[in-house]
């Protein structure tokens, strides 16, 4: 490209980014730079870079091209002033406006300051492609083009910048699913999913807009560093080679330090944020978050606390005690059980942390019933779990007392909590004694998976010889059986797309989908790669529709308790069937839960759901010698719902 023309383009572009730093400067004026600002920047900018990459798949463009966008894009940006907030702002809008068409097309024989690359790049967690790698997958052998980094400081700011960190300052409150509740365009959307879900849905915002609205701070004391997540390749037995154990702990040395690094940060600017929250086709609830989550690990959970402090009451302390039992281990004893242990207990707890289950959960639950003893209030959120939620949805709809026995929806005649996968176990071993030494481990890894109608998982667990023993046992719970079993034959291989009403007015909008793909030779590469995409369609079988419906409902109970926590003023921390609040409201959670358990029972949606995505009326059995009311009255009584 001529260099005047070069230096005409450039110009233009750089006039056009002028224009929208100054649409930009006034309302950041009006509001102070927050935390997720350069990160969300950053995300823009990779996509631009990843967009590009795919690019290179489907067009075939050379690499040089995918060099040069990144490039461009730094030129830009120095042109406009470096590294100042406002400039990496018109940076951001510029790659979604018509400037990024021009940028493609400039040659920019781009001469920068080494410092000034770097630091841009940093900031920006993009640098240039220098090397494409092709690896064949062992399982399948499949072709994979990746890029790796020149600068490991690049790759870690890269990882870093996938994920908006939490917003210092309160989330804008959301109208739709379509609004943005962050104050910087970075690509959140309220409704996640493919391009399926891009349309016009009434969801109720009400719920993110209030779960966005809660405020979090870190506990102030001296965290350890986030641990390597366990593997659950290396978990199963595999042995991988050492090339990708050193791939595996290059990646989890990254996200450790991205960690630390946000927790610092968000110390620095005042130690109180927030999280957006977005729905899934289902309407299920999904906090964004990466460094630090809501939804993430043990030591995610370890470091958050609600901004919102209070002195602990006489009922807190009571939940508080269960959760510090929970954490150490004993989550499958009574309840008292888990009570009198933290009080026999009281003087050497901390001395007890490195045989809990759950270490730094239990040391924070520790730490918390300390400074209550001190009259100091807390923050803490306690966590307490739906025991196998799938069947205790399935067995509301089918109001099957053994499948609510099972999952502690309704209480048994000594009082204890019952172990679902012991149970399926026990019934396995009674079919066959020689069963009796099969791992707990194994048990759950299958019947996770067939709660929510898969065969090829429980099958893949136990093998041909061991399957059908598995599902004699799980017919015993016949209401939970019959909703895997029966449902499925309702499928229309001709629904390319299906739709029902929730109880609460809501639609959820499933499309059909599955995978279609082709072999493409690329010239780069010298060889061929599978380009693979989701598309819409027929299929002559599906039983996803059974999981959506269950998930569905998961969905539903916690928006209807969350609502109530709304109109309590009460801080609550969902992830789909899993509840934390401070100790003192725990008694009311685990109340509504059961209430809304005992509601779906009397309710009886399954068949009018039914009716509604295939247009025949199925009557819904029930496995039990009570009525739906006598049932759900049984329902309130129950002890381990949530446990």
């Amino acid at each position: 490209m001529h260099s005047s023309l070069k230096k005409q383009l450039a110009e233009e572009a750089n006039s056009a980014l002028r224009q929208v730093q100054s649409n930009i400067e006034a309302e950041v004026k009006s509001a102070p730079v927050f935390i997720q600002e350069a990160s969300s920047i950053a995300s823009k900018l990779r996509g631009a870079l990843v967009g590009a990459k795919n690019a290179l798949l489907r067009a075939f463009i050379s690499s040089d091209k995918v060099e040069d966008l990144v490039l461009h894009i730094l030129a830009i940006v120095v042109a406009n002033g470096g590294g100042k907030t406002l400039p990496i702002q018109a940076a951001a809008a510029a790659c979604n406006s018509k400037v990024l068409k021009a940028l493609e097309e400039l040659g920019i024989d781009a001469e920068f300051e080494e410092g000034a690359v770097i630091s841009l790049e940093m900031v920006f967690g993009t640098a240039r492609c220098s090397e494409y790698v092709k690896e064949i997958s062992s399982q399948e052998g499949a072709h994979y083009v990746s890029s790796k980094l020149q600068n490991p400081a690049l790759d870690s700011a890269l990882d870093n910048a996938r994920h908006p960190l939490p917003s210092i300052i309160p989330l804008k409150h959301l109208a739709d699913v379509q609004a943005n509740a962050y104050r910087t365009d970075n690509g959140y959307r309220a409704m996640l999913g493919s391009k399926y879900n891009d349309r016009e849905q009434e969801a109720p915002v009400e719920v993110l807009n209030y779960l966005g609205g809660i405020a979090y701070s870190l506990e102030e004391v001296s965290h350890s560093p986030r641990p390597a997540p366990r593997n659950k390749y290396i978990d199963a037995g595999g042995t991988p080679s050492q090339e990708v154990l050193d791939s595996i702990a290059y990646t989890n040395a990254i996200r450790t330090q991205g960690s630390s690094q946000a927790c610092g940060d968000l110390f620095d600017m005042g130690n109180k944020f927030y999280f957006a929250h977005s729905f899934d086709f289902r309407l299920r609830v999904y906090s964004k978050g990466y460094q630090v989550s809501l939804q993430g690990t043990e030591w995610d959970k370890s470091v958050l606390e609600f901004s919102n402090k209070e002195l602990l009451t006489e009922e807190g302390l009571q939940w508080l005690r269960i959760a510090t039992a929970n954490a150490f281990g004993h989550d499958k004893e009574c309840m008292a059980y888990r009570v009198l242990w933290v009080i026999s207990n009281a003087d050497a707890l901390e001395s007890l942390t490195s045989e809990a289950d759950e270490p730094l959960i239990y040391a924070k639950c520790v730490r918390a019933l300390r400074n209550a003893e001190q009259g100091i209030p807390i923050g803490i959120p306690i966590h307490m779990d739906a025991t196998a939620s799938g069947f205790q949805v399935n067995g509301c709809f089918t109001a099957c007392e053994e499948t609510l026995l099972v999952s502690n929806v309704l209480s048994n005649t000594d009082h204890v909590r019952v172990d679902l996968y012991a149970g399926i176990l026990n019934e396995m071993v009674k079919a066959d004694p020689s069963l009796v030494t099969l791992p707990r481990k194994m048990v759950k890894e299958g019947t996770i998976p067939a709660m929510y109608a898969s065969e090829a998982e429980p099958k893949r667990v136990f093998g041909e010889e061991l399957v059908g023993t598995f599902w004699q046992a799980m017919s015993k719970y016949a209401g939970a059986y019959w909703y895997l079993k029966y449902l499925p034959q309702l499928w229309n291989p001709n629904m390319t797309e299906y739709s029902f009403t929730m109880p609460d007015g809501y639609r959820v909008y499933s499309p059909v989908t599955g995978t279609m793909g082709e072999d493409v030779f690329v010239e780069m590469l010298g060889d061929t790669v599978h380009i693979a995409q989701s598309v819409q369609g027929c299929k002559e079988k599906s039983k996803c529709f059974l999981a959506n419906i269950t998930h569905s409902f998961d969905a539903y109970i916690l928006r209807n308790i969350v609502r109530k926590c709304k109109a309590e003023g009460i801080d609550i921390m969902v992830i789909h069937d899993s509840f934390g609040t401070h100790p003192n409201h725990m008694a009311k959670v685990v109340r509504w839960y059961k209430e809304e358990l005992a509601a779906l029972v009397v309710l009886n949606p399954l068949q009018d759901i039914l009716e509604e995505i295939f247009g025949v009326r199925v009557e819904i059995p029930v496995f039990s010698n009570l009525t739906r009311e006598e049932l759900a009255n049984e329902i309130l009584e129950g002890e381990y719902s949530l446990n």
